[in-house]
This record gives structure tokens, C-alpha cells and sequence, in this order.
């Protein structure tokens, strides 16, 4: 019986690895911002350093915990005519009631890519799919958009 459960519980638990963790993380950030720096405000760089989340001041009420995780691209799909020419980028204000929306987040991501006609897009996860952002290509390899969500998976 004790044999019975403990293989159950491993096949269990190598199923949830699998569902849970479909997406392998490769690098994060993760900061505190205190009250001073909700003061004047805040970027937030990827260990990358190709995607940027500006945080104005006073977008945040209070302290919080705010992380960005990298992802490779080629570990999601795109619809059909679409490729990613950056990674995948996942960014999370912890305290969801610190974050005030009326001022949006300022987001940045950087490409090799120099075609003029990319879009940011966002996951929209309620409807299942890659949405496009108002977004503006400078210098052919910087895309910036604004956004009012305190949770978003962002591509180029």
C-alpha cells in the first residue's frame, strides 16, 4: 500500500512539473521598491538589459516587489505570419493594490531587428491570445509602449 502511494504521488507530482513549469525561466530580476523610490520613480532593467519597465513616480501607493522574467521566445507560439524578434519578458507588481493605473507603466524592449514594422504585443491570457499594443519603433531596434496592467507577459 505505502509502494502505491509513493509512486502515485511521484507520476502526480511529474505531471504538475510538467503543466505548472511549461515555460523554462532563463533569467530574473527581482527588486524591492521602497517609499523614497516610489518617490521618483524607477526603471526596472532585465539581466539582459533589453527590456526596460519605467515605473513614473507615484505610479506605486506603497512598497512593493516587482520581477521580470526572461524567457526564449521559441518556447511559445505566435499566430500564423507572426515570429518574435525578442525574447519573451514577464513582469509582475507583486502588491497588486500598490499600483495605481491612472499613470501607465512605460515599457521599452530593445531587438536586433532592424525592420521599421514591428509591434509590442502583451498576452492576453482571457482570451488566449497575443494582442498588439500602440507602440513606437526609434532608431529601428527600440520598441516603446505604455501599458496599464500591473501583470504582462510582452514581445516584439
Amino acid at each position: 500500500m505505502a509502494k502505491k502511494y509513493i509512486v502515485m504521488s511521484i507520476l502526480l507530482f511529474v505531471v504538475l512539473v510538467n503543466v505548472v513549469g511549461a515555460y523554462e525561466v532563463a533569467l530574473v530580476t527581482d527588486i524591492f521598491v521602497d517609499t523614497p523610490t516610489i518617490a521618483k520613480g524607477y526603471t526596472v532593467v532585465s539581466d539582459d538589459e533589453r527590456f526596460y519597465l519605467g515605473i513614473r513616480p507615484e505610479v506605486l501607493a506603497v512598497e512593493t516587489r516587482v520581477v521580470v522574467k526572461q524567457y526564449d521566445s521559441d518556447q511559445f507560439e505566435f499566430p500564423d505570419g507572426l515570429r518574435a524578434v525578442s525574447n519573451v519578458y514577464e513582469f509582475d507588481i507583486f502588491n497588486k493594490e500598490a499600483f495605481q493605473d491612472e499613470k501607465p507603466l512605460i515599457i521599452r524592449i530593445k531587438t536586433e531587428d532592424t525592420d521599421e514594422g514591428k509591434q509590442m504585443y502583451f498576452y492576453n491570457g482571457v482570451i488566449d491570445e497575443w494582442v498588439t499594443l500602440p507602440s513606437k519603433v526609434k532608431n529601428y531596434d527600440i520598441i516603446d509602449s505604455v501599458l496599464h496592467l500591473p501583470y504582462s507577459k510582452m514581445v516584439v
